[in-house]
Order: structure tokens, then sequence, then C-alpha cells
């Protein structure tokens, strides 16, 4: 859908319209893994986004950036993640905070990174808590669990992830970790 928006928006001067769907592009890219090309579509968005004073777009579309060059160039990816996080906080907007976090942990445990990574799911898992966001608090769960796999933890890492896969109304991609966790833990034991 985001591909026959992009061709619906080809015949309009560049505005604001463009660099939503260019953002939801990045991102839609990003979980693909094709990090290049969703960096692409994201700087694209944020330097559009910000022309047109569109600061949520811009903001949005920069965390697509650096979560997709945790991929490439982590240190980069940590940095735009970083100054996207700081912001949010200072201003009280946790949700996009929360998810930043998300995207810090779980991207650095994909890439191994798992002491970072376990900072940043904790410090998720605390914020989303505390402000009821249920949603991803169970993703930062699932994703802790599997860097405590990982790090040699392996009851902790088990309790979480049963925790998060035998919870009711959990996303689809929170029971997916968590089972993904659950069967690498019994294929270790």
């Amino acid at each position: 859908l985001s591909r026959q928006a992009i061709a619906q928006l080809e015949s309009l001067p560049p505005g604001p319209a463009h660099a939503f769907v260019w953002r939801i592009e990045a991102y839609l890219r990003m979980l693909d893994r094709d990090v290049e090309e969703s960096a692409s579509w994201a700087r694209r968005s944020a330097e559009l986004a910000t022309a047109h004073g569109d600061d949520a777009t811009a903001v949005a579309a920069r965390g697509a950036l650096g979560t997709a060059l945790l991929f490439i160039d982590y240190p980069a990816g940590i940095e735009i993640l970083q100054q996207t996080l700081a912001p949010d906080l200072a201003a009280g907007r946790l949700q996009p905070a929360v998810v930043t976090l998300g995207n810090l942990g779980s991207g650095s445990g994909e890439v191994l990174q798992l002491a970072n990574a376990e900072r940043w799911l904790r410090e998720s898992i605390d914020l989303s808590v505390a402000n009821e966001f249920d949603n991803q608090a169970w993703y930062a769960r699932a994703w802790l669990a599997l860097v405590l796999l990982q790090t040699g933890r392996w009851h902790e890492a088990g309790d979480l992830a049963a925790a998060v896969a035998g919870q009711e109304g959990v996303a689809d991609m929170s029971r997916l970790m968590a089972l993904l966790a659950l069967a690498r833990l019994r294929i270790r034991r």
C-alpha cells in the first residue's frame, strides 16, 4: 500500500504528504531489513518534513533512519536515535520515547550489543509500565528474554518469555519474539 501511495503522490509537488508516506516506506523497509533503502527513504522524508515544518514526521523519519543504521553503522544509528530520544523525554512525549528505547534495545540485541540492549530494554519496560504502555512493555520484555538467553541467564529468560507468550492480548510480534526465546531455550537445554 505504501508503494501505491508513493505512486499516487508522484504527480504532485513534494509536500508534507510525501514526507509522511516516505516515512512509512522507510519504516517498512527497515522492518524488512532492507536497511539501505530504508535509510534513503528516511533521509528524504526527514529533509522534506523539516522543510515544511512537520516536526512529528521529521522525528519519526529520523527514528526509522537511526533504527535502520543500527544494522550497517551501529554508532551512527545510536547517535541518531539518542538525538530523537532526548527531546521526546524532555518534552514529556513518552510514547515515542518508549518506542525509541524499544528500537535501541531490540536493534542492539539483534546485532549482539547485549549490554546496551539490556539497558535500553529495561528502560523501555520501566517507562512503559509507569505510563501503562502495555504493548511496548510486552515487546521490550520479549526482546529482553532473547538478550538474557544470549547472556546465559536462561532461567530469567525462560520466565520472562513464558510470561509474554502466556499474556492475553499481546501483539503478534511480541508473542513471536517470546516464542522464539522459548524455542531457543528449549533447544539449548
